[in-house]
């Protein structure tokens, strides 16, 4: 009996607990997903939290089903690519998260650091009932996100 098929991760639980919740807005183009995460990097939060993250790129996906975000240390931006029937606010959250994730705690997986990252985004994004309904998501499916995150030494500014 193979035992690796009934082993969930937390990948699987996260793409789980999505299944129900609110997409939020959908985007017609690359352009507007581009304009979308351009206008979150001129928000208070961004550079507060999000200062080593300059730039990220938003591109045409490369698979009609799946959508990716990375951090391409060479370029020193983020890259998302969103298929067409996956443009939106929260497919780009998720993947937004990827990016940031791999950037603040070099993760490259749905590990406890990404699934911080995407529920302090999708707060700052999409607002309080979105987080809550997310949180019961994550509580639901045991998603582990509650983790210490080690940004480096604290900055305060006046």
């Amino acid at each position: 009996m193979n035992t690796d098929v009934n082993r969930r991760t937390q990948q699987f639980d996260i793409y789980a607990a999505e299944v129900g919740l609110d997409r939020g807005r959908a985007f017609d183009s690359v352009d507007e997903v581009q304009a979308f995460v351009d206008d979150l990097r001129e928000t208070w939060w961004w550079p507060r939290w999000y200062d080593r993250l300059a730039r990220v790129e938003v591109g045409p996906a490369r698979s009609r089903r799946k959508a990716v975000g990375w951090y391409d240390h060479e370029m020193g931006a983020g890259r998302i690519e969103v298929p067409p029937a996956m443009r939106t606010e929260l497919t780009i959250v998720h993947e937004l998260s990827h990016v940031v994730a791999e950037v603040y705690h070099g993760s490259k997986s749905h590990d406890p650091a990404f699934a911080r990252e995407y529920a302090r985004l999708t707060y700052l994004v999409r607002g309080s009932a979105a987080w809550l309904r997310l949180y019961d998501a994550y509580t639901g499916y045991g998603i582990e996100y509650d983790v210490e995150i080690n940004r480096g030494p604290e900055v305060h500014r006046c």
